[in-house]
């Protein structure tokens, strides 16, 4: 080799082996939720973007699809696509999930753009495929894999995802949906990557010598990696730039190429052949000196105070504008014309001129005919302000207002709040009262209130220094409807004055700052207005008796149903949204509110009218029976009980009980207005919660808050036969009491009395909770007409009166102005039996029955397969069947399970649920030797441990594994025995190992040039093995341990840790490793797990590691194999070798055979030579024969039921089955396999 060559190959190893020593470095980087690191090539940063989602991934209808069937297809890019700052024009998309710039064979694994690169298969069903398209400016490729599965795993889950290039060098790798979390792919992941990878080419050898791996656990649904160029030398295109670049890299310049050089680039060929390497000297150019360098002048911008930014302008037609004013600027003293007539998103506004026209406006204040008038005096400080609650709700930029603030400087604040300003969120008839010229005046402020309106008259009563001034005297009225108008009496003197501002503006606020450090002219509030309608204009025709009707147009939030909400942009221009879960319509810039913002809208809310759901019809009822409004119907559904007969069933008359099983709550019984607490022998579902404590009150109601408050008490989770001011403290013969049976509660109300009607009868009614769920509410002696009475009266002034039944949850909030989140309370539903009140008379009962809740299911299939209407959802982080609506609200919220990545929403999406066998199948022991288990035997080295890697292998023998029959394996680099049966898939690329597993050190292991995997034939205590050895595996950085494995021809298997560091073994569960036995049978829903572990920890805080061996040794000769459970001797066979883990199948054609061990042989030849014993045995053995036919067909008869016997109910991993439930309880599972009289073994514990 020329010697230029041979300093080239030796720079070139070096710089290889620094770039690889630097990947493994990057790769054992710690990960947070969002993983940024910079690298000498690229910047890659993951970011998990649950929210607006839709922004990162949009569909596209002009894709290319590409066939299957081929191995590779190629692209011609309109574009120039720089990879490692190497320029390319064509690209190679593999199915399996990668791209490449090459088709060699041996650069594949070295050179590819990888979002996940697996043995993938893009065409398993018409809704996958794999497709490509060119954005319309020819600057990116996308490359999409839509419902693809892994070949490797057992279930057929699919994965979407995406890799988009761009012409500057940029690489995204973004994921829709993952079918299984990538972290569960281990241990038999070879190919398997995420990220790019680079090499060259040189004397015949391919040198990886930069790559980028991404952090496999940080890929969940719906993520976006972003891999960003960074410069590097080949960048560099002058000598000046080359030599003196401060990056990661040792650049030198080329001068006969002219080129800028790292070592390891794409420029090889071109400077291999010349005397580049001499060239490594700053002397070959002469850089520029300090002082001639060009200057950089600063730009100077000047700076603009803005406190207001308007993100939306008063007429639809202008654009966004952005402001340095706090208010719009009044015009000119100059005529200016101005529409009689304007047009908003909102509102349409209309200046009326004319004086009669006004003053059909104009409220009179005096007039005490209708409504009510309040007048209150408010002081010349703008920062004081008159709150008040409206008695009607009202729509405010499509924002429903239930609470304003009346100011002295002519406008009206809708912030819901106690701190209020001029800056955003009011009505304006006269804005700026106080930035007039007059040092000091007084505002009067009146409102009059009825039932579909509310008037507000300012009025400037009095102004100090000044002489002759005429007041301002202007009213505004807001309308159920939304509808405002301002009314102009007298107008003052304006003339003077700029400051007035006259419209409508809604908004938002920033955070507070509190703080000693606030200047005096400072405001802790930074405020944004994401609305108006600026009217100022109008002024300058404004005069006395002059008004302004400002009429609102129809928005999102006033659509009632899904149809109508989805329409909208078709009549308005609004881009509505509909959320099915809160019955609302929004659109993007209206406020949520708390309904739109709990239920979790912005995740959930559909934009198409074909996306709707379907609405319940209504059946039918008779006379007798008396349904409520479908919508009260999601969780109870109600009948009214009229009829004696029936109303009898449910009454207990407590004069006739026992009284030793009848309780007197003498606290309640003798005081107004106390509670007394109670728990019950049973566990009561309230909207699918199970509820044991409850709290009895004399107002006629019971509470079923986790936390009791005044609040919670009378407003939240109550069930109220009639929560009213009810006393029984006024009379002996007035009690409450309780009666307790074994699957149902009644408390009694005995002629208690209401305070705020004295003049009625008394009232005695019951409340009955059973254990399924069902609630009675009996109502013994009631005045006539006194519920409609009751309702209809002011008493819920005094205490709230109410019948039906409650729940809420808490949530987290953020309070106004601050953003600091508090606890709050949200009532999620309300069951409002007033419309019962007319029927609710002595002797008459309501029944309530509860309806299923997605609470209610345990299981993600019974989940998902409930009542599409229920909206449930399974989240697999919390185990949990939901729709949000219920009492885990917080730890859905916190693992947003309301997400589309993350909640499960189809039973396909479910994956196989594991169920954990408590039967016992090996017996453990523990014992030391410094001697390997599998002595001198001759062995085979398994190749490639650098990476990845596993080999199948077919073993000399049969071994059984939990009781089925093994005959090979699967070595794998990562400290694990693959087990297979035979028939069973085993060929490369379909390994069906993800709950079959032997693992003597499960884990990432790494092997450098001292480490080995070896295997082959042993004997093991004088019995035919088969041995597997990892010698110095690195679990941690510069910590190797060595183990071996043992599999033996009769059941027994040997783990022995021949060196392991004793302090090393402790970090073992921080580093994940696990040791033992895995064997999961896949059954119709889930996967019946037989697991037997070892605690090395535990082990090595009392014992030394190196030399032990921990031995398993199984507790039945049981061997099954596919043949056998289908043949018609399976029966036999498992009776006598005391099978417990399969049941037999029904006979196949042609039959197939169990295996005849020889234990059973000699015990055979042994009955043969017994001579006269054998027709004694022979005799007993029929009669026991005929006994065990009686006993199967009187089993049999008894099974006629139909109810299906055990056998029935697991099937063969081998074949497919059914899966039959009994009573609630998976038939098969280990505590049912129990119940037929199997043997349990004592569990040995180590």
């Amino acid at each position: 080799m020329p010697a230029i060559q041979l300093a080239f190959f030796t720079f070139l190893v070096f710089s290889f082996s620094v770039c690889s020593a630097d990947a493994v470095k990057k790769t054992t980087k710690g990960v947070k939720d969002t993983a940024e690191d910079d690298d000498v090539y690229y910047q890659y940063k993951v970011e998990n973007i649950p929210i607006h989602w839709d922004q990162y991934w949009i569909e596209t209808k002009s894709s290319i699809p590409i066939p299957a069937g081929v191995s590779n297809y190629s692209v011609e890019l309109p574009f120039s696509f720089n990879f490692y700052a190497n320029p390319f024009n064509k690209i190679f998309i593999f199915p399996s999930g990668y791209i490449s710039t090459t088709i060699e064979k041996d650069e594949l694994s070295t050179k590819y753009i990888a979002p996940m690169k697996a043995n993938l298969d893009p065409y398993p069903d018409e809704s996958s495929g794999l497709s490509y398209w060119i954005d319309k400016r020819n600057s990116s490729i996308t490359v999409e894999w839509k419902n693809a599965i892994v070949k490797d795993l057992a279930s057929r889950v699919p994965f979407t995802f995406r890799v988009k290039i761009w012409s500057g060098g940029l690489i995204e790798f973004t994921y829709q949906y993952l079918g299984v979390d990538l972290t569960h792919l281990l241990p038999f992941d070879k190919d398997f990557k995420i990220g790019i990878s680079d090499s060259v080419n040189s004397f015949g050898m391919v040198f990886n010598y930069h790559s980028v791996d991404i952090p496999r656990d940080m890929i969940k649904d719906k993520t976006k990696v972003t891999l960003r160029p960074l410069p590097t030398c080949t960048t560099r295109t002058s000598c000046d730039e080359c030599v003196q670049a401060n990056l990661n890299f040792h650049c030198f310049w080329c001068p006969s190429i002219k080129k800028c050089l790292s070592g390891i680039d794409f420029h090889r060929p071109e400077y291999v052949s010349e005397n580049c390497p001499k060239a490594d000297s700053k002397s070959v150019c002469k850089p520029k000196p300090a002082f001639l360098k060009n200057k950089v002048k600063k730009k100077t911008t000047s700076k603009t105070k803005s406190l207001v930014t308007f993100t939306e302008s008063a007429n639809i037609s202008s654009s966004s504008i952005a402001t340095s004013e706090l208010l719009p600027t009044s015009p000119s003293k100059s005529h200016i014309a101005v529409d009689l007539e304007q047009h908003h998103l909102y509102y349409n506004a209309t200046l009326l001129v004319d004086e009669e026209e006004a003053k059909k406006l104009w409220v009179d204040m005096e007039d005490t005919t209708s409504g009510r008038l309040n007048s209150n005096s408010v002081s010349v400080s703008k920062k004081q302000a008159h709150m008040f609650k409206l008695p009607f709700p009202f729509s405010f930029f499509g924002n429903i207002k239930n609470q304003i603030s009346l100011t002295g400087d002519g406008f009206i604040s809708t912030m819901s709040s106690w701190m209020i300003h001029d800056k955003t969120h009011f009505i304006a008839p006269l804005k700026g009262l106080f930035e007039h010229k007059f040092k000091t005046m007084t505002t009067s402020v009146n409102y009059k209130a009825t039932s579909k309106s509310l008037t507000v008259q300012w009025d400037t009563t009095k102004y100090y220094n000044v002489k002759n001034q005429v007041p301002f005297v202007f009213q505004t009225t807001l309308h159920s409807n939304g509808d405002i108008d301002f009314v102009y009496k007298n107008l003052g003197n304006m003339k003077n004055s700029d400051k007035e501002f006259i419209g409508l503006s809604e908004g938002y606020s920033e955070e507070m700052r509190l703080g000693f450090l606030l200047k005096s002219n400072s405001n802790p509030i930074k405020y944004h207005e994401s609305h108006n309608v600026n009217l100022t204009d109008m002024k300058v025709h404004l005069t006395n008796w002059t008004a302004v009707q400002i009429k609102a147009l129809p928005t999102c939030s006033n659509q009632n149903n899904c149809g109508d909400c989805l329409s909208m942009p078709e009549i308005s221009g609004f881009k509505c949204g509909w959320c099915s879960s809160a019955n609302l319509c929004r659109d993007n810039k209206e406020d949520p509110g708390e309904d739109w913002i709990v239920r979790n809208c912005y995740s959930n809310m559909v934009h198409q009218e074909d996306q709707c759901p379907k609405e319940k019809v209504k059946p039918l009822t008779n006379q007798d029976f008396e349904d409520l409004k479908p919508d009260d119907h999601k969780y109870y559904k109600s009948v009214m009980i009229k009829s004696e007969d029936s109303w009898a069933r449910y009454f207990k008359d407590f004069s006739k009980l026992n009284s030793t099983l009848v309780t007197d709550l003498w606290k309640t019984s003798n005081n107004f207005l106390t509670a007394d607490p109670y728990t019950l022998s049973f566990v009561f579902p309230f909207y699918g919660h199970p509820i044991k404590n409850i709290m009895i009150l004399s107002g006629g109601f019971i509470s079923l808050a986790s936390s009791f408050s005044n609040r919670t008490l009378l407003e939240h989770e109550y069930i109220a036969p009639l929560m009213a001011d009810l006393d029984a403290s006024y009379s002996k013969q007035a009690k409450i009491q309780i009666y307790e049976q074994e699957k149902e509660v009644t408390i009694n109300w005995s002629k208690m009395k209401l305070i705020s009607k004295s003049e009625l009868a008394s009232f005695s009614f019951q409340l009955t909770l059973m254990s399924n769920g069902t609630i009675i509410l009996c109502y013994q002696d009631i005045p006539d007409g006194s519920i409609t009475k009751i309702l209809s009266s002011d008493l819920d002034f005094l205490h709230p009166v109410k019948i039906g039944l409650s729940d809420s949850f808490a949530y987290d909030a953020k309070k106004a102005f601050t953003n600091k989140t508090s606890t709050a309370l949200y009532k999620y539903h309300d069951l409002d039996l007033k419309s019962y009140a007319p029927h609710i008379q002595s002797r008459t009962a309501i029944r309530l029955d509860p309806l299923p809740t997605c609470n209610s299911f345990s299981s993600c299939s019974s989940c998902l397969r409930a009542d599409p209407q229920l909206n449930c959802v399974w989240c697999p982080g919390l185990q949990l069947c939901s729709d949000g609506m219920d009492r885990k609200h917080q730890e859905w919220n916190a693992k947003h399970c309301y997400l589309t990545n993350i909640g499960l929403r189809s039973v396909e999406q479910c994956p196989l649920e594991i169920v954990t066998a408590s039967h016992q199948y090996y017996h453990q022991t523990v014992y030391h030797t410094h001697q390997s288990i599998l002595g001198d035997y001759h062995s085979t080295s398994l190749q490639n441990v650098q990476d990845t890697n596993y080999e199948h292998v077919e073993l000399p023998f049969k071994f059984p594994y939990f009781e089925e029959e093994v005959t090979s394996i699967i070595i794998s680099t990562h400290g694990v025995l693959g087990v297979f049966g035979q028939g069973e898939k085993s060929s490369s690329g379909a390994e069906p190992v993800m709950y079959k597993y032997i693992a003597p050190f499960k884990g990432t292991l790494k092997f450098d040039k001292d480490g080995a995997i070896r295997h082959g034939e042993a004997e093991i205590d004088g019995g035919k093995c088969y041995g597997v050895e990892w010698v110095n595996a690195l679990v941690y950085e510069n910590e190797s341990i060595s183990f071996q494995c043992g599999v033996c021809k009769d059941g027994t298997i040997y783990f022995h840790y021949t060196d392991i560091a004793q302090y090393a073994a402790l970090e073992l569960e921080n580093l994940g490793i696990t040791t033992g036995l895995w064997h999961g049978v896949t059954r119709e829903e889930f996967v019946d797990l037989a697991v037997v572990t070892v605690d090395i920890p535990r082990l090595a805080a009392n014992l030394t590691l190196s030399g032990l061996v921990v031995r398993f040794s199984p507790l039945t000769l049981c061997s099954l194999s596919s043949s056998c459970l289908s043949s018609p001797e399976c029966q036999h066979y498992v009776s006598t070798h005391n099978c417990s883990r399969f049941l037999c199948q029904e006979p196949s054609d042609p039959p197939g055979f169990c295996p005849r061990h020889e234990q059973a042989q000699a015990k055979s030849v042994q009955h043969k030579s017994a001579g006269g014993g054998v027709a004694v045995l022979g005799v007993v053995g029929g009669v026991l024969l005929v006994v065990l036919i009686v006993g199967v067909l009187l089993y049999g008869v008894r099974r006629m039921d139909g109810r299906p016997g055990p056998w029935q109910s697991i099937h063969s991993i081998f074949q497919p089955g059914y899966h039959i439930f009994r009573s609630g309880e998976d038939v098969g599972s280990a505590d049912g396999l129990q119940e037929e009289g199997r043997r349990e073994e004592e569990e040995i514990i180590l």
